[in-house]
């Protein structure tokens, strides 16, 4: 219980220590033209940095798997979403390319967070006006991919903690329809324990975030079909973890490009 204390103290002693001196730098970035090629550069090396930070600020093993060169071009992201732990996790595997976020208009309400998301999020608006947000959003993300832009989602919509994935809406699913661009999925594990919604501590636990191979929505694939084939990708993963972790202690790991820093135990 001590030992715990410490380690809490000591990370957000790092955290905030590392936000006073990014956030000057952040928000100055922030307002100058993102046209200007260093700018972008600028921008993108520091949210790279700031994730990594956090993630090193946690003083939690984290595990890198089945990773391979990402593809060049514009992507989307997907992952299931347990906690805020996942947003510098996903941050530390996209790094510097150029991508936005799609986020609820709520987080505008904090003043700081609002100056960031102002430029690097694509908000989804209002409850009342959810079909017409939605296709707004799924516009803006394809706009955005065909400008050299990737798209981050957490497509079940919320964080979720019951070791289950929860029902995906379809808006990533419809920007690859109409785009083309691949769609790159990650599974995270870990979070939910080291730090669930609504708790303010961290606690140990090993994290996990498993990069899948690019899919693909083929030309005769409806948006539903692609949505639920990518669906079933995170349920097979997380069936498969649970069940050998469950029933003979390993865990999967596929190894790739020195990006590995817990045990990889089994490969798979």
């Amino acid at each position: 219980m001590f030992m715990d204390i410490v380690r809490n103290c000591a990370s957000f002693a790092i955290f905030f220590l590392y936000m006073g001196l990014a956030v000057l730098p952040g928000l100055l970035l922030i307002y100058l033209p993102h046209s200007w090629p260093w700018v972008q550069f600028l921008y993108g090396n520091l949210l790279k940095t700031t994730a990594k930070v956090v993630l090193f600020s946690t003083f939690l093993p984290v595990t890198y798997q089945g990773f391979e060169p990402l593809p060049q071009r514009p992507v989307i992201f997907i992952a299931n979403h347990e906690s805020a732990l996942d947003i510098p996790l996903v941050a530390s595997v996209i790094e510097s390319r150029p991508y936005v976020w799609v986020s609820k208009s709520e987080l505008m309400q904090y003043p700081i967070l609002k100056q960031f998301l102002s430029h690097s999020a694509l908000l989804v608006y209002s409850k009342d006006s959810r079909d017409h947000a939605r296709k707004g959003v799924v516009e803006a993300g394809v706009e955005r991919l065909k400008n050299g832009c990737s798209v981050m989602i957490f497509p079940e919509g919320g964080r979720y903690t019951d070791g289950t994935i929860h029902p995906f809406f379809s808006g990533f699913a419809a920007m690859a329809k109409l785009s083309g661009a691949p769609v790159v999925p990650l599974y995270i594990s870990g979070t939910g324990k080291a730090m669930p919604m609504g708790q303010h501590y961290i606690t140990q636990a090993p994290l996990i975030i498993t990069v899948g191979k690019p899919m693909i929505c083929g030309q005769d694939e409806s948006v539903e079909d692609f949505k639920k084939r990518a669906y079933d990708w995170y349920v097979e993963l997380n069936w498969r973890r649970d069940y050998l972790l469950e029933h003979y202690g390993l865990r999967i790991c596929e190894t790739g490009m020195g990006k590995i820093t817990g045990n990889a135990l089994l490969q798979s």
